[in-house]
C-alpha cells in the first residue's frame, strides 16, 4: 500500500473498522463488499462494490480540546470507538452514525496533501444535519451561542415547510440545522 498520507489516515481508519485483517468479515484476502445503493443495485468493478457505505468528514481544528469541548457541549456525541486522543476528535452524528473527525491543522494539511483553507475568506462546504423538531434547532442555536459559537442564521421558517438555523463553529467551519415538516411539504 502507499506511504502517502491520505493512505496513511485511510489504511487506519479502515483498520480501526476492522476492514482488513483478521477481524474484517472472512479472510483478509477478500475483497472488501460495500453497501448495495439504495435501489439495491452493485456497482462492482472486479468484485469488488464501489457504492459507498458510510461518509467520514474531515474537518481541520486549530485546537483539539476546544473542539472537544464545543462540540460536546452542543450535544454531538463523541465515537466510543476509535478517534478521540490529545491528536483528534471523532464525533458520531445522527442515526445513520456520519463520523466526523477533527484534526490538528497541520496533521489534516498532511493528510489531504493541501493546504487549509481560511474559512474567514470564504467556504469550501456548508454542513448540514436534520434535527428532530422546532424545538430542537431553536435550543442547538442556544447551545452553540452558550458554547463560543456564532450563530449567523437565527431560528426561522423556509419555505413554509422547513424551520431550521446556521452557526460557525469555533474554527470558522459553517454548519446548518434544519428540521423538516414532511406534512406540510408542497407536493410535486
Amino acid at each position: 500500500m502507499s506511504s502517502t498520507p491520505l493512505a496513511t489516515l485511510l489504511t487506519a481508519a479502515a483498520l480501526s473498522l476492522g476492514l482488513f485483517g483478521p477481524a474484517a468479515a472472512g479472510s483478509s484476502t477478500e475483497p472488501l463488499r460495500l453497501a448495495a445503493s439504495p435501489a439495491g443495485q452493485q456497482h462492482e468493478t472486479q468484485g469488488v462494490d464501489t457504492m459507498p457505505k458510510d461518509i467520514w468528514i474531515n474537518l481541520p481544528t486549530r485546537d483539539v480540546a476546544r473542539a472537544r469541548a464545543f462540540f460536546t457541549s452542543i450535544g454531538f456525541s463523541l465515537n466510543p470507538h476509535f478517534g478521540n486522543s490529545d491528536e483528534s476528535v471523532s464525533l458520531v452524528i445522527g442515526e445513520k452514525e456520519v463520523i466526523v473527525m477533527l484534526w490538528p491543522e497541520e496533521k489534516f494539511s498532511n493528510f489531504a496533501d493541501h493546504k487549509v483553507s481560511d474559512p474567514e475568506r470564504g467556504s469550501e462546504v456548508l454542513l448540514s444535519i436534520g434535527v428532530e423538531s422546532r424545538d430542537a434547532v431553536d435550543e442547538l442555536a442556544r447551545k452553540v451561542e452558550a458554547a463560543g459559537g456564532t450563530v449567523f442564521g437565527k431560528p426561522a421558517e423556509i419555505q413554509s415547510w422547513m424551520y431550521g438555523m446556521g452557526f460557525v463553529d469555533l474554527d470558522g467551519h459553517r454548519w446548518n440545522a434544519v428540521y423538516m415538516d414532511m406534512s406540510r411539504m408542497p407536493q410535486q
